[in-house]
């Protein structure tokens, strides 16, 4: 099918979803990201919850890791999608596929990119989770902020995040 298309015309009729599907994709065989409407809409695309995650980057100076399903799409995915969203900060990567199958899937994605990328006194590295799962591992439910999937990141989240991330 590919074959086809190639030096072609795009058809701007064709459409492989319908607008109110919730999905979001890339195709890196034709450089595609495809957004459509439905996940553009609360709770999978918020703009109060993107304002409340843009204040708390541009309060605590954070950089970003991604680690929740947004990641399958790939960190040029997310860099894109950075961008589009004009987020301030550093989008630093994206967390490692776990090789656990268990209830801490996160929590050891989390742990294993700390370990690998985290300064020498990684003890002393600070960060928040900001997640709807409550599945990380019990050292990290200090930092564990736990958002609702169907509101996203509230005022009252990003206040406790800049909390702990502004500690002295």
């Amino acid at each position: 099918m590919l074959q086809r298309k190639v030096n072609k015309p795009v058809d701007k009729t064709e459409w492989h979803m319908t607008p109110q599907t919730i999905n979001a994709y890339y195709n890196p065989t034709t450089n595609e990201i495809c957004f459509p409407a439905g996940i553009l809409q609360p709770p999978f695309f918020d703009p109060e919850a993107v304002a409340n995650l843009r204040d708390i980057i541009e309060a605590t100076q954070a950089d970003v890791i991604i680690t929740s399903t947004w990641k399958y799409h790939g960190l040029d995915a997310m860099h894109t999608l950075w961008t589009l969203r004009e987020m301030p900060g550093i989008l630093l990567g994206i967390t490692p596929e776990a090789e656990h199958d268990d209830y801490c899937t996160r929590g050891m994605e989390i742990l294993k990119w700390l370990t690998d990328n985290a300064p020498e006194n990684a003890e002393e590295y600070r960060y928040v989770i900001i997640d709807d799962s409550p599945y990380f591992l019990p050292e990290q439910m200090d930092v564990l902020i736990r958002t609702s999937s169907k509101v996203g990141i509230t005022a009252e989240d990003a206040a406790h995040a800049k909390e702990l991330l502004m500690q002295p």
